[in-house]
């Protein structure tokens, strides 16, 4: 087998995919892919892990000698140990690592064996383990002959560790990495660019860290090595925050976080998590960066690295907020660990942190004496000696005492920020503080010397203004080069797309055999689906890898219309629209083709008189006919742009499509009349269920009539007596009051109902109002609590009580009279379900609606089971109308609460809401009944399944639901766990609003 590279380029890797797509024999599928399992450990995890077990079951058979056998299994452990590494399973990483090292070592395999070493030693990196990483590149380097590009990897490695620790200061070994790399290829090239970005960042040259490691990530982007470019692009975002420029340092940590994201590597997205939580923070945005701080600490190893970097964010955050002690809690845990790991630079960083938190504290001689320390390491970095110049300054002034000696106070603490602003002159691309220039100022004007105090002052305005302004163009360029950058993405990938499609189809035309075999998968794949979009989706792709095609067609013959009907129809990746000929059309080849029962194929066609609206003319053409014995079903035809594309080869090709395409016609056809005639027989059994259904609303409407009744009978017998005691005045008022009886019901919620109440209560009782409690919960029970002002005199009336109980009485007319009106509403919606069935009726056009008032109408016709010890709590947020079919939605929402409540049996709390949320309305319904048995949750859509007893439930209802729910474009997503209850979202998509 030959040898496997470290990292490739795309062009290499679309040979790879190639040679893969023609491998033929086992041993050279193997080979093909386990070395595409390699390249793609970090392109693509999950296809290299499939491409692992294509290469296991593919190692017998191959028949290799022992020795290279056990080194295939061996990469195959790294590449499964490179997955766990990216998932944070640093254990499982470890072991895998192991294994394979062992297997390397048993066949003498000294490449295998560096790869190893190297995944451990990135391993022990993200745990923080110094002393592992060392170990790990020592084995590399120490190996009798390893394989240049991986010694390089790890001298390359050494010094950026180095680099950490401070112990690195000249350029040779940075510099023969930017030889050695520059020479190597572009996977080389990413790590000299790292490492010269590491190099620069630790002597403070920002401006060209930034340049080497953009190069860096752009290296390693196209060689696969997507972890260094996350990193790349962090390192990139922080150098613009020590430049004083936050907002590209944003946009570099959310490229960051976009590319760690499409990585899924935990730790790395904990690192662009926490780069990005410090951009924000830098920019005010406190709560967003504290959220993503905490977030990315729960995925970094404590006393790692990255744990490290993100304890000094929290710190910065703390700072700001103004919570200075526990940001000094944050920076000197930092300390010991950085030091007990050996980050020197990491400790080197927090020192200022430390200094600055310390002064705010008032904790003086600690800070001055901390900031003369950091002014004395050679190894600190320029920017952090300003500051630390600055804290000395301002620790002077405040050190001073009143009298002649501050003076000479006020003069140290101005030779301290003149040495801080020569300091953060020298430095490349540094901006000048603006708050250097300010204190400057102050200080001058203290002692007396206004005409230098006003030249700072007007560097200082100067330098804040420069700054907006190359912020401003800061951002407007970074947005110029992002869209360059998408630009350049996209063509990328569409070349790579092209190039795979071209090697396949050149491939295709080379290999009979390959052809032939690709045929038995097509024939596989399309016979064994029934569905129409499944069917023409599998043509497409294996069309267009077997020929050089640029549009292709089907076509259905409608024997009773005497019409040939395009089912599916793409040029160019567009979608043909729909079209039809008829089947006796003398002049187009398509129903000639259908009628004869003929193959056509059409060389070079100059007429484009016959073009379909739409479409390019086409030179090339091949018909062929879709057989089930006699009878033709249909016509399968593939066209290209050049003439002369198709020959004898392409046109048994498409014969054995066009015979595979018939069979999954036919197969259609036969499962859709297969369906109705179930649908039919089942009728019987949903009639039954259906009459239990009409029940529940027949048993309101009995109880309602009987409730009017009774109600009526209270009113004859107590109203005349009490409108013949009332007075010309209370007379009036009580018949304005029964007209304010009759209004819409409205849903509360058992705590809503119950605040209102009390509310309603103490506001009676500071009117002087009798009896508040009884008199409040009658107002909020006949929905009159807001119109207290109209009430408040028959409220104070001497008989209050009779009055109340008399309007009560009238309320529960108009109520049992609503309830027998919605309740035979109720038995048409059950029709309704019974036709939904049958058939989902394209019926009208959709119109704009109201989702909430189809919810409340869903519980006004539950009312009756929600008084039966269910608390209903409803959070309706105002939301846009919705383009739907009302009645149908109405449906599933009563489908859905009727389930909800047949879940509790002996009460609970059902919760119903609906909230917007981008582009899509969202309707959840939730509760705390007995759940769903996880083994029957997967079926609780199919039709008549059901978990209920005989005549309790048809097992239509979540069916119609999702039918009706698909119809709308939409979504539904259950969730359920035994004795918790159960909870359903339903996701609409919103009409576009209008331009």
């Amino acid at each position: 087998m030959r040898r496997v590279e470290l990292f490739i380029d795309e062009q290499q890797l679309a040979l790879l995919e190639q040679a893969y797509q023609a491998a033929c024999s086992a041993q050279e599928c193997l080979e093909t892919a386990l070395h595409l399992a390699w390249h793609l450990r970090q392109r693509d995890t999950s296809r290299a892990l499939q491409l692992v077990e294509v290469a296991e079951s593919r190692l017998a058979a191959a028949k290799l000698p022992a020795a290279e056998g056990r080194a295939v299994l061996a990469r195959l452990d790294l590449v499964r140990g490179e997955h766990a590494l990216l998932l944070g399973q640093f254990e499982l990483a470890s072991q895998k690592a192991d294994l394979a090292m062992a297997g390397f070592a048993a066949c003498a395999d000294v490449t295998g064996q560096a790869d190893a070493w190297l995944l451990l030693a990135e391993m022990h990196f993200a745990l923080g383990n110094q002393r592992g990483v060392d170990e790990a590149l020592e084995a590399v380097l120490d190996a009798a002959e390893p394989e240049a590009n991986r010694r390089w990897m790890a001298r390359a490695y050494v010094v950026r560790m180095a680099l950490y620790r401070g112990a690195f200061e000249g350029l040779d070994e940075a510099q023969h990495a930017l030889d050695f790399g520059a020479g190597a290829g572009t996977a080389m090239r990413a790590l000299s660019e790292f490492t010269l970005a590491a190099h620069a960042a630790r002597a403070a040259r920002w401006r060209a860290a930034i340049e080497h490691a953009i190069a860096a990530g752009e290296c390693a982007m196209a060689t696969g090595q997507k972890r260094l470019a996350v990193i790349a692009a962090g390192n990139v975002s922080d150098a613009y925050a020590y430049l004083n420029d936050p907002g590209n340092g944003l946009i570099w940590a959310q490229h960051s976080l976009e590319l760690a994201r499409a990585l899924g590597a935990p730790y790395v997205l904990g690192l662009a998590m926490s780069q990005t939580a410090a951009r924000l923070a830098e920019l005010g945005h406190l709560d967003a960066a504290q959220a993503l701080l905490i977030d990315s600490l729960a995925m970094q190893q404590p006393g790692s690295r990255l744990h490290g970097l993100s304890l000094r964010r929290l710190g910065d955050l703390e700072r700001q907020r103004g919570e200075d002690a526990q940001a000094l809690v944050h920076y000197q845990s930092l300390q010991r660990a950085a030091l007990a790991q050996g980050h020197s630079d990491l400790w080197l960083r927090v020192q200022i942190d430390v200094v600055r938190c310390l002064l705010a504290l008032g904790r003086i001689d600690e800070a001055a004496a901390q900031a003369r320390a950091l002014l004395d390491l050679p190894t600190a970095l320029k920017n952090d000696q300003v500051a630390a110049l600055m804290v000395l300054a301002r620790a002077t002034v405040l050190a001073a005492p009143e009298g002649a000696v501050r003076s000479a106070h006020l003069r140290q603490s101005l030779l301290y920020l003149q040495q801080a602003l020569d300091m953060a002159r020298g430095i490349d691309g540094y901006r000048l503080p603006v708050e250097l220039l300010q204190q400057l100022a102050q200080t001058h004007a203290a002692l007396g010397d206004y005409e230098q105090a006003y030249a700072a002052d007007q560097l200082a305005w100067q330098a804040n203004r420069e700054l907006q302004g190359h912020e401003l163009k800061q951002r407007a360029v970074a947005v110029q080069l992002e869209q360059e950058g998408q630009r350049a993405r996209a063509e990328l990938a569409r070349l790579r797309e092209e190039s795979r499609a071209e090697a396949l189809r050149a491939e295709a035309l080379q290999q009979s055999k390959t052809t032939l075999e690709q045929l038995a998968a097509v024939g596989r794949e399309i016979t064994a689906s029934l569905e129409f979009e499944s069917i023409f989706a599998a043509l497409q792709i294996h069309a267009n890898s077997m020929l050089p095609l640029d549009s292709l067609t089907l076509f259905r013959v409608d024997s009773l219309a005497g019409r040939l009907e395009l089912l599916y129809g793409m040029e160019a990746g567009e979608r043909i629209a729909p079209l039809s000929y008829a089947l006796d059309d003398p002049q187009r080849r398509a129903p000639r083709c259908a009628r004869e029962g003929i193959d056509i194929v059409v060389h070079d066609d100059n007429d484009p008189r016959l073009v379909i609206a739409g479409t390019r003319h086409t030179r090339s053409k091949i018909y062929t006919p879709l057989r089930q014995g006699d009878r033709v079903l249909g016509v399968l035809s593939a066209q290209a742009f050049r003439a002369g594309a198709f020959g004898e080869r392409e046109l048994a090709i498409m014969r054995s499509l066009g015979a595979y395409a018939a069979i999954a016609l036919a197969n259609v056809e036969a499962q859709a009349v297969r369906v109705q005639q179930e649908k039919l027989a089942s009728l019987g059994q949903l009639v039954a269920n259906v009459a239990h259904e009409i029940n529940t609303p027949i048993a309101a409407i009995k109880g309602s009539g009987e409730n009017l009744r009774e109600a009526l009978s209270a009113s004859l017998l107590t109203l005349p007596a009490l409108l013949r005691s009332l007075d010309v005045e209370a007379l009036q008022r009580f018949l304005d009051w029964i007209k304010l009886l009759d209004r819409p019901p409205r849903w509360l919620g058992s705590r809503e109902e119950r605040a209102l109440q009390r509310q309603l209560a103490q506001r009676l009782q500071e009117l002087g109002v009798p009896d508040v409690q009884r008199c409040a919960e009658l107002l909020v029970q006949m929905r009159c609590d807001d119109q207290l002002e109209a009430l408040l005199p028959l409220l104070r009336h001497a008989q209050q009580a009779r009055l109340l109980q008399g309007a009560l009485g009238l309320s529960q007319l108009f109520v049992n009279a609503d309830n027998i009106g919605r309740a035979v509403e109720r038995v048409g919606k059950i029709v309704f379900s019974l036709r939904s069935y049958a058939r989902i009726d394209a019926g009208a056009s959709p119109v704009l609606a109201d989702v909430r008032e189809g919810l409340e109408l869903a519980l006004t016709l539950c009312q009756h089971q929600l008084r039966r010890g269910i608390e209903l709590e409803t959070c309706f947020e105002p939301v846009p109308r919705l383009l739907c079919w009302p009645d149908e939605l109405n449906q599933v929402w009563s489908n859905l609460i009727h389930n909800a409540l047949q879940a509790m049996p002996q009460g609970g709390r059902l919760r119903l809401a609906l909230r917007q949320q981008g582009e899509l309305l969202h309707v959840e319904c939730q509760d705390s009944g007995t759940g769903i048995d996880p083994a029957v949750l997967p079926r609780i859509f199919e039709p008549f399944f059901t978990t209920k007893g005989i005549g309790e439930g048809s097992g239509l209802g979540l069916d119609i639901v999702q039918r009706v729910v698909k119809r709308h474009g939409g979504q539904i997503e259950v969730g359920s766990e035994p004795g918790l209850g159960t909870r359903f979202l339903v996701s609409l998509p919103l009409p576009p609003a209008p331009d």
